[in-house]
């Protein structure tokens, strides 16, 4: 047999061309040998016979461990010396400052004077402090924020003056849509000019001055002429993460204090008007993202409040415990007094009662429920329709957690006067009636508070007997007779809830939200393509003529699903096309308006009905050019009255070349000018001083301004009641900020 080949002495490698003799090993390495070490023999006492033994035992372990094939340290041992704990030493700062050499001899990294460097491209400064006005949480992936620089170039007091003002109680879901937005985004803000000390102040070295564009600028002290004759080398404004932050103080064991001072100025008014607009879900989320050192008496009464609505009675509490130490304010004692009541602990609870009623602060109604929650801690539960709470003038969040915690049904009285911040909140309330419930829906839902999904679960939850559903038709007229009886009596002229609208007399008659959910579920009901679209069409005018067409078209999507648009059902093309345009599904629209224009050229005039209502809405929406501003459409869509005098028509002509222009899709001028004598449109007119400051947030692309003004110009009635001119420049503004569907969103509410 052959012998195999000896490996080299330095390729211990060559040991695994034979493997047949490898001997066992102990894994636990519990031999009591020295250590050896695996391939092989190292070291210059083992070189002179390694050769023989790999030869004789390519396996046998060696006496010392294999050379590491890692790079060893760039710095020799102990080349550095060990500092001693007697000697006092310099901080890296000083040392640095001071130019001292670095340990491999390198040349210094600073300059002994701050903000100097060695190159010249480059500065070193203090970091700025926070803002934390520029605090923002966006999670909302279908739409997106605001850009970061949505502020810049504005003034910050002109923020401070118009973000308060903003219209909490508009109805408008594409005005709501962007004043979350606006509020929610987080941005960096204008700094407030700092005043000088003495007029003789150098400017370059002591202001901090503010360029075109609102933002903080230090020029240098000994600015380069050439620099500044050259726009290629000027530094320009640059949007990074310190755009987000405060100016630094000169004094820094200051800078927190001036960062405070300009921050809770406008994070409380974002705050304010999320929680005046009842938007709970996004008031919280960004009260969570403060600091704890800018909460304040304000805000720790929203966000109890806040808590109380959604029944986070834990957070509520820990607030309200943490802020008694600090105010013995009424506010604080009843909710304490609550919380105490929770736990069990009566002789605590009626103290805080005590404290109330010798400040006359008491309410009757409160410490009733405050009692009864007593009892059913203890076990001695007691029948809570008997409490009296008549005497209770405002439904309170304290007063509704606690009619929540014991059960209690609250009266019609209280329930009228709720808050926007407890809307949601009541219509989900097991302790009210239906009628109740449906009011406060229809009340959530006017104000954008509610969607279009949870108003068809409410519809859905409903019961309806064969006598309602027979005299659906009947409730119809009856409701239109109603309507008409209020339009000729001028004392019935003012808007009538449905909590004072007459009540039908015969029980199968219905009326309200209560005849909005029956057309719904007859329309998610029904098998047949026709009947179905049917009483789509019939909800959703009903919920146009009621301020519900939004959520009602929201609530009526999931039915259209089913159906298909089709010649056949083109006849009601400008229903199904208004409700997906509504949704957001523009290509659905489309298909329905494709069908009702085949119908009609093959003269179908229900189908020419339906085109003709829908072919401005289209045109308004239309991104991508589809529906062009044909000059025959628009003279059709001009000659057909549909039941409207020409004054009225002329109006809404006009109001349509009007968002048209300000859509940027021009009219032809001879169609113009059969409008020209249209009547006057009224509407709420802005101040000439807001005007011009929208014109100049316009022209100056001040994209935050721009949405900001045009929010407080349109006001809580929206675009529906806006004059035209202003609705038009209103239009533009926003396609002038970037945002085209905005833009649409709103000239179809209008």
């Amino acid at each position: 047999m052959a012998q195999s080949t000896p490996a080299p002495a330095n390729d211990p490698l060559g040991a695994l061309q034979d493997n047949s003799t490898q001997q066992s090993r102990d894994p636990a390495g519990t031999s009591t040998e020295k250590r050896r070490f695996y391939l092989g023999p190292r070291g210059s006492d083992a070189q002179n016979d390694a050769r023989g033994d790999l030869q004789n035992s390519p396996w046998e372990d060696a006496d010392h461990a294999p050379t590491s094939i890692l790079i060893g340290p760039y710095v020799p041992k102990q080349s550095i010396a060990i500092p001693s704990l007697d000697e006092p030493q310099e901080s890296p700062d000083t040392v640095l400052a001071n130019g001292a050499a670095q340990p491999d001899g390198d040349a210094d990294l600073s300059t002994s004077e701050a903000g100097e460097s060695l190159d010249p491209n480059i500065t070193v400064d203090a970091l700025s402090q926070l803002d934390p006005a520029a605090i923002g949480v966006w999670t909302d992936r279908s739409v997106q924020p605001f850009p970061i620089t949505m502020w810049q170039g504005s003034q910050r007091e002109t923020l401070e003056r118009l973000i308060p003002a903003l219209p909490a109680q508009a109805s408008s879901t594409a005005m709501r849509s962007l004043m979350r937005r606006l509020l929610l985004s987080p941005a960096s803000l204008p700094s407030k000019p700092v005043a000088l000390a003495s007029p003789e102040a150098d400017i370059s070295l002591q202001a901090q001055v503010l360029d075109e564009t609102g933002f903080e600028t230090r020029p240098s002290a000994f600015p380069d002429a050439a620099s500044q004759a050259d726009p290629e080398t000027a530094n320009p404004l640059s949007i990074t993460a310190e755009t987000l932050t405060a100016p630094p103080d000169e004094n820094p064991d200051q800078g927190m204090d001036e960062a405070q001072a300009q921050g809770p100025d406008l994070l409380m008014a974002r705050l304010e008007r999320l929680y005046a607009a009842g938007a709970v879900d996004d008031f919280l989320a960004l009260s969570e993202r403060l600091p704890a050192d800018l909460e304040n008496a304000d805000l720790d009464r929203m966000r109890t409040h806040a808590a109380l609505a959604i029944g986070d009675y834990e957070t509520a509490c820990q607030i309200a415990q943490q802020a008694i130490v600090q105010s013995g304010a009424a506010l604080w004692l009843r909710v304490t007094a609550l919380c105490e009541a929770f736990e069990g602990n009566r002789g605590t609870a009626r103290f805080k009662l005590t404290l109330l009623d010798d400040a006359n602060e008491a309410s009757p109604a409160f410490s009733a429920l405050v009692e009864a929650l007593l009892d059913q801690i203890e076990g001695r539960t007691a029948p809570t329709d008997a409490l009296d709470l008549s005497s209770a003038t405002e439904l309170t969040p304290e007063l509704f957690a606690a009619s929540q915690l014991t059960a209690t049904p609250l009266p019609g009285t209280l329930i009228r006067s709720a808050p926007e911040i407890l809307l949601v909140a009541l219509s989900q309330s097991p302790t009210l009636s239906t009628d109740d419930r449906l009011a406060l829906a229809q009340k959530a839902a006017q104000k954008g508070l509610m969607d279009g999904a949870q108003l068809a679960e409410i519809f859905a939850s409903l019961s309806f007997t064969d006598a309602q559903r027979a005299a659906v038709f009947a409730s119809l007229e009856a409701e239109q007779d109603r309507t008409a009886e209020s339009e000729n009596d001028p004392a019935g002229q003012q808007e009538m809830s449905d909590e004072a609208a007459p009540v039908p007399t015969n029980e199968a008659l219905l009326g309200g939200i209560e005849l909005d959910a029956l057309l719904w579920q007859l329309a998610a009901k029904s098998q047949s393509p026709h009947e179905r679209i049917r009483w789509i069409e019939i909800a959703l005018e009903r919920g146009r003529s009621r301020g519900l067409i939004t959520a009602m078209a929201g609530a009526l999507a999931e039915p259209l699903e089913a159906i298909t648009a089709s010649m056949a059902l083109a006849g009601y093309a400008d229903s199904a096309g208004r409700i997906h345009l509504l949704n957001g599904r523009a290509e659905d629209a489309v298909a329905w308006y494709e069908a009702a224009r085949l119908a009609a050229d093959q003269g179908n005039l229900d189908a020419r009905r339906a085109l003709l209502a829908l072919w401005p809405l289209m045109a308004v929406m239309d991104e991508t050019g589809h529906v062009a501003i044909d000059p025959d459409m628009l003279t059709l869509w001009m000659t057909t009255h549909s039941g409207r005098t020409e004054h009225e028509q002329l109006s809404r002509a006009d109001l349509l070349f009007t968002v048209l222009e300000g859509l940027g899709k021009p009219v032809p001028f001879d169609l113009q000018q059969r409008a020209l004598t249209a009547p006057l449109r009224h509407g709420p007119i802005p101040p000439a001083t807001l005007w011009r400051q929208l014109i100049q947030a316009i022209t100056s692309h001040r994209t935050g301004e721009t949405v900001l003004t045009t929010l407080v110009a349109l006001g809580e009635d929206g675009p529906a009641f806006v004059s035209a001119p202003v609705l038009s420049t209103l239009l533009v503004g926003l396609r002038e900020a970037g945002l085209e569907q905005d833009s649409r969103r709103l000239a179809m509410e209008a």
